[in-house]
């Protein structure tokens, strides 16, 4: 953004947050010349929207606003949309959801990614083809468990493939692969209020339905 001859009166915002308190706590970089003002945001930072996540994308927005610095009334809004490609994925986001990349390559001989699922048999992908399956949970849900472990709360849940009509008693010999992979995030403690504030103030609009896609 160039400057302008007023810019003293604005304070600048991003969702419904200043920016002040974000930079720094969530590794914001910004830059000012004096004519210029930069901004980079971290694609997993707080107060950005993820708005899609598919097999070809995480599609995250960032909303920034310029406000006044009395009223806080906006005088001047935009957002930045950005796709980045899934490709190995396993990250979790500070709204609270995991999302994981599961590729059919991953096992010798390869799994059918269609057929995995989380703790909980009914979260299945929530896209997936021959290939690859992509997962995302609320971490509330589908099974996860967690635990404190030192200054950090840890969620955990895994992915699983069983080869069909094998008894679990009575192995036979298959072609199919047995897989297990475990998913886990850590958040600090400190951090612990911002993802509840998140989630109650419903300020990230990702809800994806936890449901096996063919």
């Amino acid at each position: 953004m160039t400057h302008g001859t007023l810019d003293r009166f604005w304070v600048p915002y991003v969702g419904e947050w200043p920016l002040s308190q974000l930079a720094a706590p969530h590794n914001y970089r910004v830059s000012d010349d004096g004519r210029h003002f930069h901004l980079a945001v971290p694609l997993l930072a707080a107060g950005l929207v993820y708005e899609s996540i598919s097999l070809q994308g995480l599609t995250a927005r960032l909303d920034f606003s310029l406000r006044d610095n009395k009223t806080r009334s906006v005088l001047a809004s935009f957002a930045v949309v950005c796709t980045f490609p899934t490709g190995q994925l396993l990250v979790c986001l500070p709204n609270g959801t995991l999302v994981a990349m599961v590729l059919s390559r991953d096992t010798k001989p390869t799994l059918d990614p269609r057929r995995t699922h989380l703790k909980d048999p009914g979260c299945g992908p929530v896209a997936s083809d021959s290939s690859r399956a992509l997962f995302s949970f609320s971490l509330a849900s589908c099974g996860t468990t967690r635990r404190f472990e030192g200054g950090y709360l840890v969620y955990e849940n895994e992915v699983t493939f069983v080869p069909e009509d094998v008894p679990a008693t009575s192995p036979i010999i298959t072609r199919d692969s047995w897989y297990r992979l475990t998913l886990r995030c850590r958040y600090p403690l400190t951090e612990m209020l911002w993802v509840s504030a998140q989630q109650q103030l419903g300020e990230n609009a990702v809800s994806v339905p936890h449901r096996p896609v063919g």
